[in-house]
């Protein structure tokens, strides 16, 4: 079997694994067997990412990004005490970490345009959100903005560079609807209240475990993103 073939197989058995993961976590019950199973699927993640180190930076960096956000769902599924603001910080230094690889691979006319329209979205979206929630403003709601404008950013631009980025692009749309789903739901009586009986209402309050249904998928094909990238040795 030749390298090409071992890839393929090395590959798709990792997506199997992540299938199967993804097939218990939304058919079982017990919380603490579904979060032991939640995190089973991001620790495998991170480590299948470690499988392509040596294909160089672009393969590092989403390492480090899938292992910080190993440390943020310890935060949210394993050790419950944990601050959920410090969740939201190694959350924001995973985003940091996708724009470095964004980033890394864009002509210098790009990377202006890159750095401008980011640093836009993100104030805007920080002015907003201290203008519509008043006194309400608090770290976790800003460092969450802050944290979903980069999320956003991101995707926009995979987007753009689709043919380079299409499988990462597909992930951070799944990490996208995951967060909406998790920013509701944290956010419904705290920050506003939603009405009982509406579509978004049900959304959040739904027995099927639609965070992880989109969660799994997410970090599944960002790992894949390191085989499949183009080898990169520097910067």
């Amino acid at each position: 079997m030749n390298k090409k073939s071992l890839k393929t197989v090395y590959c798709t058995a990792f997506a199997a694994a992540e299938l199967i993961l993804w097939v218990l976590v939304v058919t079982i019950d017990g919380a603490d067997a579904v979060n032991a199973l939640c995190y089973c699927s991001v620790l495998l993640a991170f480590l299948f990412s470690l499988s392509w180190l040596k294909r160089g930076v672009n393969s590092v960096v989403i390492s480090v990004a899938l292992f910080f956000t190993a440390c943020a769902d310890y935060c949210l599924v394993i050790d419950l005490t944990a601050p959920y603001e410090l969740a939201l910080v190694f959350f924001s230094v995973v985003q940091i970490s996708y724009c470095v690889l964004l980033y890394i691979n864009q002509t210098t006319r790009q990377r202006k345009i890159h750095l401008i329209v980011r640093g836009a979205v993100i104030v805007v979206a920080l002015a907003v959100t201290e203008a519509v929630l008043k006194g309400k403003a608090d770290f976790l709601s800003l460092i969450t903005i802050f944290y979903f404008s980069n999320l956003v950013c991101n995707f926009a631009f995979s987007c753009a560079q689709f043919k380079t980025y299409a499988m990462f692009a597909v992930g951070l749309l799944c990490f996208i609807g995951c967060d909406l789903l998790v920013g509701l739901g944290y956010a419904q009586g705290v920050y506003f209240d939603l009405p009982v009986g509406s579509f978004l209402y049900n959304v959040t309050h739904t027995d099927f475990n639609l965070i992880w249904t989109f969660y799994i998928p997410s970090q599944t094909l960002i790992s894949l993103t390191s085989a499949v990238l183009p080898t990169r040795k520097k910067a």
